[in-house]
């Protein structure tokens, strides 16, 4: 059977060329200048950024194993050096997580939001792990578990996290993104740098992006349909008007 080999996804230097040529900024077979391409490729890493908050982005997540400490429910995820206890690149977000005991058994454990996390009546109680809040900071990720493990829990707690895009280092380097996002950044960069155009120009960038940005996010999401299960905790106080996702 022949292998496929994916298309490549670009560089920094022909995102910001075909975003400046969108925009009227560039004649054709024309080169971006040094000014242009040093001044673009800053407002293309902040859309990069920006685009993470735009709903599931599958390619980022990674299941991060941390090993539980007997008495101890904050794992500070990020750097050494800000305060992180898992020392890491500080992810964006917990999506889930899950345990695994000695012997590879797996049981979820249920996410919390911070009201219900404010309202538990210890944080300190030892005992099996079931629960984790995930509290975000400027410059670490608190995840906290519940109960406290104590001297029973000798497994691994992963943690399904999303972390932030790569860097550019240089404009010639792959960027940390699919091949099927090049047409969504091109566009955005093109429409934020067509401010002092004619607004013919403006509003086919701002029609374009919108469009390819629309079309991404429906397609940048888990195969498997979404269910809602029954809250079991809720349940089991009476109230049955609650539902996890």
């Amino acid at each position: 059977m022949t292998s496929i080999v994916p298309a490549t996804n670009g560089t920094p230097y022909r995102l910001i060329k075909d975003a400046m040529f969108e925009a009227g900024l560039l004649g054709k077979g024309r080169d971006p200048s040094s000014e242009s391409l040093a001044q673009y490729n800053n407002r293309l890493q902040d859309t990069f950024q920006w685009m993470q908050t735009r709903g599931l982005k599958l390619w980022l997540e990674y299941d991060v194993p941390i090993t539980p400490v007997t008495g101890q429910n904050l794992y500070a995820l990020g750097p050494t050096a800000a305060g992180g206890t898992v020392n890491m690149v500080r992810p964006t977000r917990c999506k889930e997580a899950y345990y695994t005991d000695q012997s590879q058994n797996r049981r979820p454990l249920i996410p919390m939001g911070r009201s219900e996390w404010d309202t538990l009546s210890t944080v300190t109680t030892l005992g099996n792990i079931n629960s984790f809040y995930g509290e975000k900071h400027q410059l670490t990720y608190n995840f906290y578990v519940w109960l406290t493990p104590d001297s029973t829990q000798t497994g691994i707690i992963h943690a399904i996290l999303q972390q932030q895009i790569s860097g550019i280092v240089t404009l010639v380097d792959s960027i940390n993104l699919p091949i099927e996002w090049y047409l969504t950044c091109m566009w955005i960069l093109a429409s934020q740098i067509c401010t002092r155009q004619p607004q013919k120009v403006i509003d086919r960038c701002d029609k374009m992006a919108s469009q390819f940005l629309d079309d991404l996010e429906n397609w940048d999401v888990e195969d498997a349909d979404t269910r809602f299960t029954p809250d079991t905790r809720m349940m089991a106080q009476g109230n049955t008007g609650r539902f996890n996702r």
